[in-house]
Order: structure tokens, then C-alpha cells, then sequence
């Protein structure tokens, strides 16, 4: 996913937190286990992200390897042919 959408979560969760504590005041220690639980719940978010990336470079680096290794048995078929052909 892109940083602006991992930009957008983190932004909503801070409004979120704020808006909680603004609107629905709570004891100190439901406060604290609200704020610990958005931030545990953003870390997780933010790591599954940055799975879905890895995983989605890694996917696009090896397309590219594939291509390129293509590309390249086709230039070195296209060589031997025109070879082939100056010298017969």
C-alpha cells in the first residue's frame, strides 16, 4: 500500500483518539487502555502494510528478472541468427 493511505490511517487514528477523549471522557486507566489499544492497532495495521509491500516488490523484482532473462535469450536467438546469415 502506499505511504499516503499508511499517512491517511495514522491521521484518522490521531483525530479518533482526540475526538474520544474530547466527547467521551473516561477514568484515567480506560483512557490509557484506549490510547495503548488505537496505538497497538495502528502498529499491526502499519506492519501488514509493510508485508504487502515487501511481498508486492519482491513479486514485481522477479516479473522483472523473468523479462529481462526474456529479453535477453531473444537478443542473443536474434545475434546467432544474423551471424548465421553474414556468413553463410
Amino acid at each position: 500500500m502506499s505511504a499516503g493511505r499508511v499517512l491517511y490511517f495514522i491521521s484518522g487514528l490521531s483525530i479518533g483518539v482526540t475526538a474520544a477523549l474530547l466527547w467521551a471522557p473516561r477514568a484515567g486507566g480506560e483512557t490509557r487502555r484506549s490510547i495503548s489499544d488505537g496505538a497497538t492497532k495502528g502498529r499491526h495495521f502499519v506492519r501488514r502494510q509493510a508485508v504487502d509491500a515487501s511481498n508486492s516488490i519482491r513479486e514485481t523484482a522477479e516479473r522483472g528478472k523473468q523479462a529481462v532473462k526474456v529479453t535477453s535469450e531473444g537478443v542473443s536467438e536474434a545475434l546467432g541468427r544474423g551471424k548465421a546469415i553474414l556468413t553463410a
